[in-house]
């Protein structure tokens, strides 16, 4: 919650346990980040990183309308 480098965490299904969204100007911020703040805390074993090159599309938009649940739902 400390790091402002961190924008958001997920706590995931699946072969990991937390995807994180990190942003960071330079690759040594990234390294710093990885390295010193996230593999320094209890419980942290590994880490494995994907850098998006580019991003077509972001958006906090949710497309959801009521129409879209079925009475089943309660909805």
């Amino acid at each position: 919650m400390e790091l402002d480098d961190i924008q958001e965490c997920h706590h995931v299904a699946g072969d990991y346990d937390y995807l994180l969204k990190v942003r960071c100007r330079y690759t040594k911020d990234l390294d710093r980040v990885i390295s010193f703040e996230l593999k320094s805390l209890p419980g942290v074993v590994r880490t494995r990183t994907t850098i998006v090159m580019d991003t077509y599309k972001e958006t906090q938009k949710l497309p959801l309308v009521p129409e879209q649940f079925s009475k089943e739902d309660g909805k």
